[in-house]
């Protein structure tokens, strides 16, 4: 949807039923999210696209305020866990496990290094640096 940044864009997400607007700035973030859908040029193109789509996916939320929204999330989030509502969620905390590894390896690494051409630890290192 070409056209001025500034320009108010709205969107529905699926999973809360929320229908909000925002600046066309960030509507390409938002468009990858999941759950959301947009971005629609008005709140009643967003409203239209729940209505022409919800017998296909019944599992939908309607459109609702912000108190129904906020319910159905958490419903959603109980009920299954937050791979529904983040699907990359598992691959996340893998990815962010073997960062963890990693840079203890480098640390035992670097210290195993340090201790071999000076003779001293890491450790004992900053311990003398702290007072």
């Amino acid at each position: 949807m070409p056209g001025n940044p500034f320009r108010t864009v709205w969107f529905y997400n699926s999973i809360s039923g929320s229908v909000i607007s925002e600046p066309a700035l960030g509507d390409t973030i938002q468009a990858h999210l999941p759950g959301w859908h947009g971005p629609f040029g008005t709140k009643q193109e967003a409203l239209d696209f729940y209505a022409q789509n919800r017998a296909a996916h019944p599992d939908w939320k309607a459109p609702t305020g912000f108190l129904g929204a906020v319910g159905n999330t958490v419903a959603k989030a109980a009920g299954a866990g937050w791979s529904l509502l983040w699907p990359g969620a598992g691959h996340f905390m893998l990815r962010l496990a073997e960062g963890v590894v990693g840079i203890a390896f480098l640390i035992i690494g670097l210290n195993a290094l340090l201790k071999q051409s000076t003779g001293v630890s890491a450790g004992s290192v900053v311990k003398a640096v702290r007072p």
